[in-house]
This record gives structure tokens, sequence and C-alpha cells, in this order.
């Protein structure tokens, strides 16, 4: 019988949890030994069977749970200070939806590919990250609305952003105005 290098021994006890954190989420279930290195490996090494790209693809339960345009709307426009109209040529602009404190991962983003000010907005429950049962009756709560042109892409802010005052805001009050007329900052 031929005697394994460490590495390979190693390597054989975890593929077991790489098949199962790679298939985390896609509704089957792997047998898997356990990853106690501990344990006495296999003679000789198992190839694997590739796992078709649909094994993993999205549940329709994954799919968005809610409709463009339907349930609560915060709607509005975004302007630009003209101080910053070069700063800001292409760059997305991003309507940042969070909790009335500032915290936390945001309630909701609109992102805006090539925008053209002043920008029309109507954000709703489709723009949530996590589109939980209680979205719509969040939206309903008082709730700080931002605006961002974001030089780095990200949704965090960086310290050439362009941003507005943010201002708070319900769905399905009267349109709110924003005028981005300041840098983040550093």
């Amino acid at each position: 019988m031929r005697a394994w290098p460490a590495c390979v021994l190693r390597r054989l006890a975890i593929a077991p949890l790489l098949v199962a954190a790679t298939c985390l989420g896609c509704g089957k279930t792997h047998d898997s030994q356990s990853a106690d290195p501990g344990l006495a490996a296999p003679t000789a090494p198992t190839p694997t069977a590739a796992v078709p790209a649909a094994a993993h693809a999205p549940a329709a339960a994954d799919s968005p749970r809610f409709a463009p345009g339907e349930g609560p709307r915060i709607k509005g426009t975004v302007a630009l200070d003209p101080a910053f109209a070069a700063a800001a040529t292409g760059h997305p602009l991003l309507l940042i939806l969070r909790s009335q404190q500032g915290q936390g991962m945001p309630i909701a983003v609109q992102r805006i590919e090539s925008p053209v000010y002043p920008v029309s907005f109507d954000l709703g429950a489709e723009h949530a990250p996590l589109q939980a049962d209680d979205t719509p009756q969040i939206l309903r709560t008082e709730n700080k609305l931002l605006a961002r042109v974001s030089v780095s892409g990200a949704v965090t802010a960086g310290p050439d952003d362009i941003e507005c005052q943010p201002v708070i805001v319900k769905a399905d009050q009267a349109p709110v105005a924003l005028t981005l007329d300041r840098k983040h900052g550093p």
C-alpha cells in the first residue's frame, strides 16, 4: 500500500467541507466524510465529479419578492451643484436609504448609471438588498435618505464622493428634492 504525503491527506480531509461550502443553499444534500485530519484517508485519490452549474442556480424563492413600481414609494429629484459638474461626470449616482440613525446595512439602494441632472428617482422595496416581508413597512417609517455621486463606484463613501445633505423621509409622501453640493471629505 502506498503512503500518501501529508499535504495530500490534508487536502483529501477538507475536500468534503469545500463541497459543502460551495453548495450551501443550493438545496442539495451531500454526504461527506469527517474533516478530522486524524482519520484515515482513502488509499487512492477519488476523482471529484463536476457539479453542473444549474445545480447552483438560485431557486425561484431567491428571486426578488417585490416588483418594480409596486408598494410604498419614495420619489423625488436629485440636482447637481454646477461647481461639482466636472468631478461628477462619468460616475454613478447612488440613492441610499438608511435607518433614521444612519447606522447598519442600507434599507434600500438605487444605482443610476450615467445620470443626467436633474435626475428623477423612484425608490421602493425592490431596491432593498434584503427583501424581507417587513420591507414595505420599514419604508413607511422615518428613514434617512442620501444621494451620493460615487467616484469610487462603491456603496461605502469615499473621500472624493459628492453628497447631498441627508433628509428624513417616509414612503408615499410628497416628492423630495436633493442637491449634490458637498464633498464627503476625508
